[in-house]
């Protein structure tokens, strides 16, 4: 998967996923006419074309750690062997948010999906790391615009027209 293809599939439900990874190619094939063609934005082109397709280490490594459900920035740091403000430089540059706010929509993604497929409030809070089922509700209120009980399919209201 690229770099993008995680944040893209997070925070913009792919969309941009399929764009990114069909330009890429193409701007990879024009390389070398750009090489040879006199024109002054050949020099940002390449730079851009170079940093697109060889993200650092560090959030691949970053992006494995937070696949593993690890979602406690400290944990990854320990793991990574890097201090928070290096992991917070990398990750704004490469993904576009601090490493927090990437690991809180990847465990808001995490427990929508798992409530999606039927799993209880309460066991998805605990396996997900949440405090209770309250803080569970609050972080996908806040991130997904939604409750648990709207996601689980399971919120009734009095008049069955009004959703």
């Amino acid at each position: 998967m690229t770099r993008y293809g995680l944040f893209a599939s997070v925070v913009l439900g792919g969309a941009l996923l399929g764009r990114l990874d069909a330009l890429l190619p193409r701007l990879r094939s024009l390389r070398p006419s750009l090489e040879s063609g006199p024109t002054p934005l050949v020099e940002p082109v390449l730079a851009l074309l170079d940093e697109l397709s060889d993200p650092p280490g560090l959030i691949g490594e970053f992006l494995e750690c937070a696949g593993q459900q690890r979602y406690r920035v400290d944990s990854i740091r320990m793991a990574l062997n890097i201090n928070e403000r290096s992991l917070q430089r990398a990750t704004s540059r490469w993904l576009g948010m601090s490493p927090k706010a990437y690991l809180r929509l990847t465990r808001a993604r995490a427990a929508h999906a798992q409530l999606l497929a039927g799993a209880p409030v309460l066991e998805v809070s605990g396996e997900l790391g949440f405090s209770d089922q309250a803080h569970l509700t609050r972080e996908l209120k806040a991130i997904l615009g939604v409750t648990p009980a709207r996601v689980s399919g399971s919120f009734k209201t009095l008049a069955p027209h009004v959703r």
